[in-house]
C-alpha cells in the first residue's frame, strides 16, 4: 500500500501529456485525399508546430514534478524537446502506413521547432505561473500542507 501511495502521485502527473499524444496519434491517423495543389498558408506546419509547442509544454510541466523543488534546468528543457522531436519522427513512421499520407522531412522539422519552442516557454512561464511551494517532488496537495 506504501508503494501505491508513493507512485500514484506521480503516475497522477501523466494524463494531459499522454491525452494529448493520443490525440496526435489519432489526429495523424486519419486518411487524406491526396491533393496537388498547395495551400497559400502551409497549415499543416502551422498545425505541427502548435500540436508539439503543447505537448513539450506538457512534458516540462510533468518533467519537472520530479525534480526536488520543482526546478526547470536546462538539463529537463532539452530532454523535452528531445522527447517531443522523438514523438514526431514516430508520428512521420506511423503516417507511412495511413492512406494518403506521407512521413515528410519539413513535417518532422515543424515538429522539433515547435518541441523547441513549448519547452522554452514552458520554462519562461512554469515558474510564473505557479504559486511558491507548488512544485513539489510528490506534487500531492497533502505534501504541500504538510509544509
Amino acid at each position: 500500500m506504501d508503494l501505491v501511495r508513493r507512485l500514484l502521485p506521480r503516475v497522477l502527473r501523466w494524463p494531459f501529456a499522454l491525452a494529448w499524444m493520443a490525440l496526435i496519434f489519432a489526429g495523424s491517423s486519419v486518411p487524406m485525399e491526396v491533393t496537388t495543389t498547395q495551400p497559400l498558408i502551409p497549415f499543416d506546419k502551422v498545425a505541427h508546430f502548435g500540436e508539439y509547442s503543447v505537448l513539450a509544454f506538457l512534458f516540462v510541466g510533468v518533467a519537472r514534478r520530479h525534480v526536488r523543488g520543482g526546478r526547470i534546468t536546462p538539463l529537463i528543457v532539452g530532454a523535452c524537446i528531445v522527447l517531443g522531436a522523438l514523438y514526431g519522427a514516430s508520428d512521420e513512421f506511423h503516417q507511412r502506413y495511413t492512406p494518403g499520407r506521407d512521413p515528410a522531412l519539413d513535417d518532422l522539422a515543424a515538429d522539433a521547432i515547435g518541441s523547441t519552442a513549448g519547452a522554452l516557454a514552458a520554462a519562461m512561464l512554469l515558474p510564473w505561473l505557479d504559486p511558491p511551494g507548488a512544485a513539489t517532488r510528490d506534487g500531492s496537495a497533502s505534501a504541500r500542507r504538510r509544509r
